[in-house]
């Protein structure tokens, strides 16, 4: 995966958000080779604008920083393979949101949050 994969409107970025963008990008390539499969991105980088608009009540999401990607997932089959491989997960620090929460998508960040599979 690319980080213009995870920006697709080419949101102006931040040195911070370029950087995170950049590991982000590189940790979910691991994941993708491990999985044999590329990923849809089907949210990344978001403004203040377009978080309020996707998601009011988690204004200090992971998207706006450059650390959190959607990725189409509509069988959760990439859910499963991370649920399934923690270890990978611990070693290349994604976190995953649980996917009662997610129901086309797989959410994988690379914010740290108290779990590894973590409510929104």
């Amino acid at each position: 995966m690319t980080k213009e994969a995870i920006n697709p409107n080419n949101i102006i970025e931040t040195v911070e958000q370029s950087s995170n963008l950049v590991k982000l990008a590189g940790i979910i390539s691991r994941l993708e080779d491990k999985m044999g499969q590329c990923f849809t991105v089907t949210s990344g980088l978001r403004t203040p604008q377009d978080q309020m608009r996707i998601n009011p009540l988690a204004p200090n999401s992971a998207h706006l920083i450059g650390m959190a990607v959607d990725v189409a997932d509509p069988k959760h089959i990439i859910y499963d393979f991370c649920v399934n491989n923690v270890q990978f997960l611990i070693d290349n620090g994604i976190w995953v949101e649980d996917e009662r929460y997610t129901p086309s998508w797989t959410h994988l960040q690379t914010r740290p949050t108290i779990r590894r599979f973590f409510s929104p």
